[in-house]
């Protein structure tokens, strides 16, 4: 018993560090409890970001839970200068010293190991995405919530239940990440994006757990035709598609479904599963018929997209373009040559006889392709013979509201009837409608019938060849602005 006591005396009489406590963990012998010195310190800080602005230097990093303040230094002159040695907010501002910096947390036990890893960050603070792969959890009561940040220091996740915090979650990955919290519930999650000098923006997502006991909703039974009454499946209503007695339509765990209708020789149509595909994102708006292809877009949860396209029987031959840097939440559209127009003989004559003469100044071609909308106002135009490889680009970032982005499909308009009119896509955005011309072709311009037959008379046998050889290149260039020519409210 002599031997314990003093043991235990000899421990709580060691000496700590002179600038912080010692701290001690108790432990059980026999009856007895004693207490032995332990290391305990804070965690390190998990990012440490940069800003300079107007001469400004701004630091700023996550905050640590269980520190008491921080310490903030600077390399000069080969060695490492202190800056703050009790410093309690985690955002510092300075115009004399530009760095290299580094930061530690500090507690009345003692001091983490220092950051020094710098990311600059001088993007304008914004949430871009805060999302769930679902409304509600798994069987196990996961579920994955995911986040998108631009401008951000640091990122805080915060978890209630019934306007109750119960659980934190700092240090997380400032610019994207997903994490994969237990839930029970309905469940509201707040993402807390922290920029530098103290300012903070949040977003709110609400989800819930899968119901012990579901109730399987039906709907109301009406007296016209339901095909997908009762088949339990949590359609996006925006995807439905029917052609030719077919169903096609998206559902919101990530399915692309067909349903085959049979007509019977009484003209009834009955339906019938034919093939479902698992996608990788969600399908938010009607999918595209053309010929024997189903063409769709596809948005992913870290604000991506793509755009693909699979044979519409048997959802074979699938081809996918490239990943977009932003969500395709519209339906792509297929833009093709315009049908020519019968002009009588008299007209045909006349347009012939004037070829001789002058260059033709026809209606110019449009652009023809699958347009492809990204929610930020960029265009794709893709080559639907060629793998969905890309033909052109344009923008309309400069003439859109970039909050709201294009999220309704533009609705493709080609009247041919009137000379003067140019095919339009009409685009909306909240309460307001809007017309962009669709491009038309590049190409070069026409020479007359008679400047041709002259070229040609003119045109030696090497000039020949090197025209044949010089053919324009059909690379695709960077985005090219397009216009609104027309705006109205609706």
């Amino acid at each position: 018993m002599n031997r314990i006591w003093g043991i235990c005396i000899a421990l709580l009489s060691m000496t700590a560090n002179a600038s912080f406590e010692q701290a001690y963990a108790p432990i059980n012998v026999g009856s007895i409890t004693i207490f032995i010195p332990i290391e305990l310190l804070p965690e390190k800080a998990s990012y440490l970001s940069l800003n300079t602005d107007s001469g400004q230097t701004r630091l700023a990093w996550s905050p640590v839970s269980d520190a008491d303040y921080y310490q903030i230094q600077h390399f000069e002159n080969g060695q490492w200068v202190s800056i703050s040695d009790q410093y309690t907010s985690t955002h510092y501002s300075t115009q004399s010293i530009t760095g290299p910096f580094r930061v530690r947390a500090c507690h009345r036990y003692g001091c983490a190991d220092w950051q020094s890893n710098i990311r600059n960050v001088q993007d304008p603070l914004n949430i871009q995405a805060f999302y769930s792969d679902s409304a509600r959890s798994d069987d196990a009561g996961r579920i994955n919530i995911g986040w998108s940040v631009l401008g951000a220091s640091s990122v805080t996740l915060t978890q209630k239940v019934a306007g109750s915090v119960v659980s934190v979650k700092q240090g997380l990955n400032p610019t994207q990440g997903v994490t994969t919290p237990y839930i029970s519930g309905l469940t509201e999650f707040t993402l807390s994006a922290h920029g530098f000098g103290g300012q903070v923006i949040h977003k709110n997502l609400s989800v819930t757990s899968k119901p012990k006991f579901p109730i399987q909703l039906q709907g109301q039974k009406g007296g016209f035709k339901q095909p997908l009454y009762e088949s339990s499946l949590d359609i996006v209503e925006k995807s439905i598609v029917e052609y030719d007695d077919n169903l096609f339509f998206a559902t919101h765990d990530g399915l692309l479904m067909f349903y085959q209708g049979v007509r019977r020789s009484d003209g009834e149509v009955t339906w019938r599963h034919g093939w479902n595909m698992q996608l990788e994102g969600i399908i938010n708006n009607a999918p595209v018929v053309d010929g024997d292809f189903l063409y769709f877009t596809e948005s992913y949860f870290d604000n991506t997209g793509q755009a693909c396209r699979v044979r519409w029987l048997d959802a074979s031959a699938k081809v996918c373009s490239d990943k977009t840097n932003n969500n395709l939440l519209a339906s792509p559209v297929m833009v093709k040559p315009a049908p020519e127009v019968n002009l009588g003989f008299v007209a045909s004559v006349q347009r012939f006889a004037k070829s001789f003469t002058s260059s033709a100044q026809q209606q110019d071609d449009v652009q023809t392709g699958l347009y492809v909308f990204h929610r930020d106002g960029t265009i794709d135009v893709l080559d639907p013979h060629n793998n969905l490889k890309l033909k052109r680009q344009f923008s309309l970032k400069n003439s859109i509201n970039q909050t709201q982005g294009i999220v309704t499909t533009p609705s493709l308009i080609m009247n041919q009837d009137i000379a003067l009119y140019k095919p339009q896509f009409v685009i909306q955005q909240a309460d307001e409608l809007m017309g962009v011309d669709v491009p038309a072709v590049v190409k070069e311009p026409e020479l007359s019938t008679m400047e041709t037959i002259s070229q040609w008379f003119r045109m030696s046998p090497s000039a020949e060849v090197s025209a044949a050889g010089s053919a324009p290149s059909n690379a695709p260039q960077g985005p090219e602005e397009l216009k609104v020519v027309w705006r109205d409210g609706i």
